[in-house]
């Protein structure tokens, strides 16, 4: 199940969705500053569709509080997916699994992590035009008719709910397409069809389009966990005032996560980070990243909207 992303700047209408989701969804869970034990337990006792508001903050990954909630994050987009933390019971631990599989929301600013965004379809909202009436428009002017909307959508999940149980098995609806891909798109397209099939004729072959056209259009903005851990490990030094070579960046990305880069080589780390205009230099017979300047890195971060740890100064604001 993809998990809805909603993005766009300050005053773009994010809360604005998340307060006409909150009137529809099953069981609604609004959360920005939820500790992860808290979203944990919750979840898994009472289910319900989370609404995470403020999700740039799971960019923060260096955070103990941040890792429980992405962890949970990474793991509840599929069916069965849980989350395990370690329980005191008496004078000892117990490994005990909480169930967070289900629909989630989350709206953020600067984007989310490369991991938790390749699980997650994205909308990006805009600011109304000026003068635009809609920033003035109140959502419960009208009460009756969100009550209206719930017991429809209750009646007519009551009505063809057996029948949406059989969509997963229908594959044929997804274009040609990469796996994580198929995860995210299946589900709504298979919806898609199934409307369809009850008048909105056209809706399948418009969904299928736009599918394609945000997997192609995604795929210059995407930056992978082992990128992002390369960049982060080359700002560092770069910080530091170190002339690293690729193999004393892989050596250093195998000491943070040895299972990902046991494989890498010093090449592969040059190929990875020439992806992003990081190229070496050649100073005394050996390769360096010596030209590479904290105003590059610092362009790249706000870029992909990553975070690699540069000093604030060469960090550049948003929309710059």
């Amino acid at each position: 199940m993809p998990y809805l992303c909603v993005g766009g700047p300050l005053g773009s209408g994010k809360s604005r969705v998340f307060e006409i989701l909150a009137r529809l969804v099953f069981r609604p869970l609004g959360s920005s500053n939820m500790s992860g034990p808290a979203l944990f337990r919750t979840l898994h006792a009472q289910g319900g569709t989370l609404l995470l508001d403020e999700a740039e903050r799971l960019k923060q990954t260096q955070a103990p509080e941040v890792q429980e909630i992405l962890s949970m994050l990474l793991a509840g987009y599929k069916r069965g997916g849980q989350a395990t933390r370690l329980e005191p019971v008496g004078d000892t631990f117990k490994t005990v699994s909480f169930d967070v599989y289900g629909p989630k929301a989350l709206a953020c600013v600067a984007g989310l992590p490369p991991a938790l965004a390749s699980r997650a379809i994205s909308l990006t909202m805009f600011r109304a035009a000026p003068g635009s009436e809609k920033p003035r428009r109140r959502i419960d002017a009208d009460p009756t008719g969100w009550q209206r909307l719930r017991d429809e959508l209750h009646a007519l999940t009551l009505e063809h709910g057996p029948t949406w149980l059989e969509l997963p098995k229908r594959v044929e609806v997804c274009p040609t397409m990469s796996g994580r891909d198929f995860e995210l798109w299946q589900p709504l397209l298979a919806l898609a069809s199934w409307v369809e099939s009850h008048g909105a004729r056209g809706l399948l072959a418009l969904v299928q389009r736009h599918a394609l056209e945000t997997i192609d259009a995604g795929k210059d903005d995407q930056v992978s966990d082992t990128d992002e851990t390369l960049l982060r490990i080359l700002a560092e030094k770069r910080v530091n005032l170190e002339t690293p070579t690729p193999g004393e960046i892989l050596k250093a990305a195998q000491e943070v996560e040895p299972n990902v880069f046991r494989q890498w080589t010093a090449k592969g780390i040059s190929n990875a980070l020439r992806r992003h205009g990081v190229r070496t230099n050649e100073v005394h017979g050996r390769h360096v990243y010596s030209r590479v300047t904290l105003a590059d890195l610092g362009r790249i971060q706000s870029t992909y909207g990553l975070t690699l740890g540069l000093p604030e100064e060469f960090s550049e604001p948003e929309g710059a």
